[in-house]
């Protein structure tokens, strides 16, 4: 058994130190973030829980490894922070998977398509649960893929717990962000 941990320790610290020659090859890791701001009004979830204009302000920076040529498993955390008459500020975190098309060493733009998850609570005492499917993509900065400009589009299911309707809530955002990738291979 010690000698099948051993083993393991190192096939998992072996993929992490694995040398990639590409931005998106497997082994290569990903340090990045985006940030996003949405304005709407109305009511989006019923029940008097957003009502009037509300404005959110997204910081969300994250990390990610390639299992596979063009295939990134990363780990997320979002800022949210959102008024609408009062002020809360949410933290949510989660995996998600990217798959970037067209990671050939000579393209200067790759696009990808994606799924999060993320959990999270507010200042509100709110519980959230949300999907997210995302696409975009990755404008390239350097002849050598080390930094890119990245836009995205998201689609956000929403599900929060809000212990004063007794219940969940939900609902669907679309979110357009830009943000900034650094690639280490």
């Amino acid at each position: 058994m010690k000698k099948l941990l051993v083993l393991l320790f190192f096939l998992v610290f072996a993929s992490f130190t694995m040398s990639a020659e590409f931005a998106l090859d497997q082994g290569a890791k990903k340090i990045g973030g985006t940030i996003s701001y949405d304005s709407y009004g109305g009511n989006l979830y019923g029940g008097g829980d957003l009502l009037g204009d509300t404005t959110i302000i997204t910081i969300a920076p994250g990390f990610g490894y390639f299992l596979a040529k063009g295939l990134c498993l990363n780990f997320d955390i979002e800022l949210v922070s959102q008024s609408s008459g009062t002020d809360s500020l949410s933290y949510l975190f989660g995996p998600g998977l990217d798959y970037f098309f067209g990671a050939e060493k000579g393209k200067n733009v790759v696009y990808f398509i994606g799924t999060k998850v993320f959990y999270g609570k507010d200042d509100d005492g709110r519980t959230y649960l949300n999907g997210m499917f995302n696409i975009g993509s990755a404008f390239f900065l350097d002849k050598n893929k080390h930094a890119s400009i990245d836009l995205t589009a998201n689609f956000y299911l929403v599900n929060k717990k809000i212990s004063a309707y007794g219940g969940y809530v939900s609902g669907t955002i679309i979110r357009f962000g830009v943000g900034l990738s650094i690639y280490l291979f």
